[in-house]
């Protein structure tokens, strides 16, 4: 449902929705923007409904939704990774700081009213029970249908899908524009490439020009490889087993686990060990993706996890980054300030810290000429 071949008919539905944040009077040309990380999150929650929901809160002008989806989203991952984190409490004691957290209950109220309308809605419609579901929320709903999932089941997928969907891409959004602002450099080689193409601010997107945007590409990579979206990921051990058995590699011993060890594998270390980069890891290089670190370990990179468990939504995740910032570098240049200082905040997902740039407007001449 999320390969590439079964989204790139939205690429319509992402660019609407970018135009609408660029010109709809958030950006002011010339002006230091603080608030990217929470309008990155509202631009990805508004296209990941229309995806994969068909859903638009605005649509709904009910008391419910007059507080902002986004910013209720934003309060219920944060409260719960709070109780997350008291991870020495025992279980109850976790619930009972979540059920007497006024800010998660209020948050919670708000989420739980939007995914129950995108419920009831795909409820409501009136479909061939044979037909093959063709959107995320017709799958999740026809196990409803079917007796497989509760509601208070689905709840809890459809919250994780929304989260999955928006939090993650709005952090490597967020980090581009950081690593953009402090590289003008990279903007320009963007801009270039897309005059190579003939684009200007009047081009639509189309499957077929990202295709050739490579520079492009090879951005985001780097952007994911510098600030994964996920500083780590964890893998249960099923059965006892012995790793690195028969390889030698700098005389490191074979390590033995057992049946319930969980392994932790840090992403972050990965991306950066030199062992496994040839230009120097710590530098943000575009080019090591197109040259020597082109054909890098399959396992040195994993911004989307790796295995038969990695992101289902990766592809996804990928086609959407590329085209938001093709579609940005259309329109804006982006600049570093003594403000935008770095360093990063963890909550569910990693964001920049302290972000802050100055939006410049380019006109259509600029990007010809």
């Amino acid at each position: 449902m999320f390969k590439r071949a079964k989204i790139t008919h939205f690429i319509d539905t992402i660019t609407r929705c970018t135009d609408e944040f660029i010109h709809s009077g958030q950006l002011i040309d010339n002006c230091v923007n603080k608030k990217f990380t929470e309008q990155f999150n509202r631009l990805f929650l508004k296209i990941f409904e229309a995806i994969a929901f068909d859903y638009d809160p605005s649509a709904d002008t009910s008391a419910s939704s007059s507080s902002s989806l986004s910013s209720a989203l934003a309060d219920f991952m944060q409260e719960s990774a709070r109780a997350m984190l008291a991870a020495g409490l025992p279980r109850f004691l976790q619930h009972l700081f979540l059920r007497l957290n006024r800010k998660y209950q209020q948050a919670r109220a708000i989420v739980h009213y939007h995914v129950l309308a995108i419920i009831n809605q795909e409820l409501s419609r009136i479909e061939p029970m044979d037909r093959k579901p063709n959107t995320l929320i017709e799958s999740l709903v026809s196990s409803l249908r079917d007796d497989g999932l509760t509601k208070e089941e689905l709840f809890d997928e459809v919250v994780l899908f929304i989260v999955a969907g928006t939090e993650t891409s709005s952090s490597a959004l967020a980090w581009f524009v950081y690593f953009a602002s402090k590289n003008p450099s990279v903007q320009e080689q963007i801009k270039m490439e897309l005059r190579q193409h003939n684009v200007t601010v009047n081009t639509p997107l189309t499957g077929e020009l990202l295709d050739k945007l490579v520079y492009v590409e090879c951005v985001i990579k780097e952007v994911l490889r510098h600030a994964p979206i996920a500083a780590g990921i964890a893998r249960n051990i099923l059965q006892d087993d012995e790793i690195g058995k028969g390889i030698h590699v700098d005389d490191i011993p074979a390590i033995r686990v057992r049946a319930g060890d969980m392994i932790y594998i840090m992403i972050t270390n990965l991306h950066h060990d030199p062992r496994y980069w040839n230009l120097d890891p710590q530098q943000f290089l575009l080019e090591r993706f197109l040259g020597e670190d082109c054909h890098h370990h399959p396992y040195a990179f994993l911004p989307f996890g790796g295995g038969h468990r990695a992101c289902a939504g990766r592809e996804l995740a990928f086609f959407e980054l590329k085209t938001i910032i093709t579609r940005l570098m259309q329109f804006l240049t982006f600049i570093d300030c003594n403000q935008n200082t770095g360093g990063y905040q963890q909550k569910t997902i990693c964001f920049p810290k302290n972000l802050a740039v100055i939006v410049r407007f380019d006109n259509e001449i600029a990007i010809k000429d």
